[in-house]
């Protein structure tokens, strides 16, 4: 079966349709069979999806919606995709970027404007966008108000991040959208950097920090005075290989 969701009016309020997607546009939602409570919650049960034109997508077994609070879950083999707003951190450029996440369950809190995705099984949760990839057994996406613009990614447990011509590992790690920092935790945090002449350096210690707006990163010890430990690779991860 398939159904559009309009914006309406419905006793004085708006239907409310979760902010990661636009309020004031159509939503189509595509699944094997439809279960209403009459009041406020759908289930899409079976191959289920729900979309708006190419820019907003979700995919599920199972899709929950409540157009009531504008909650919304989805559950195994999930697959999200989301235009969002990214802010070029040296020349200010605001545009619109893909990001996609794939895992086992989605919990969107449209009060909270949060994400979260998480996995059951050996498989991790996936993030990718134009900044960074990164995976681990949890990702918490939060959003600006509007819905349309990161304020803060987490990703928590087996966590692995692909930036700029390094891949670290760790345990826990915050990339902060104001501050365009990220920070990964773990004991211990492993980076692997490439240097312009395509040689990678392993570094371990406890604390990985990259900016963004000026593609800088340290690895620290535990109290910041800790050495870190070093070594050259002979072959650089398959993830930094050209």
């Amino acid at each position: 079966m398939r159904s559009t969701i309009r914006p309406q009016k419905r006793e004085g309020n708006d239907t409310r349709m979760p902010a990661i997607l636009k309020r004031d546009a159509p939503v189509n939602v595509s699944s094997n069979r439809l279960e209403y409570d009459g009041v406020s919650e759908a289930v899409y049960i079976g191959n289920a999806a729900l979309w708006q034109g190419t820019e907003s997508r979700i995919d599920g077994d199972t899709i929950v919606l409540n157009d009531k609070t504008g909650n919304l879950k989805a559950s195994v083999n999930v697959k999200t995709k989301m235009t969002l707003v990214d802010t070029d951190p040296r020349t200010k450029e605001r545009k619109p970027t893909a990001t996609t996440v794939t895992a086992d369950e989605l919990v969107y809190d449209d009060a909270k404007r949060t994400a979260v995705y998480t996995v059951s099984g050996k498989t991790l949760a996936e993030m990718i966008s134009p900044q960074a990839r990164m995976s681990g057994r949890r990702i918490d996406l939060f959003l600006k108000e509007g819905g349309n613009e990161v304020e803060r990614v987490e990703a928590d447990a087996d966590v692995t991040v692909t930036l700029t011509n390094m891949i670290s590992t760790g345990r826990h790690l915050v990339y902060t959208a104001a501050t365009e920092i990220y920070v990964l935790t773990g004991e211990p945090v492993v980076s692997v950097k490439k240097d312009e002449k395509g040689t990678c350096k392993e570094t371990r210690g406890t604390t990985m920090t990259y900016n963004r707006a000026t593609d800088e990163s340290r690895v620290e010890g535990i109290d910041r005075l800790a050495a870190t430990v070093s070594k050259p690779l002979d072959t650089c991860p398959a993830g930094l290989r050209n």
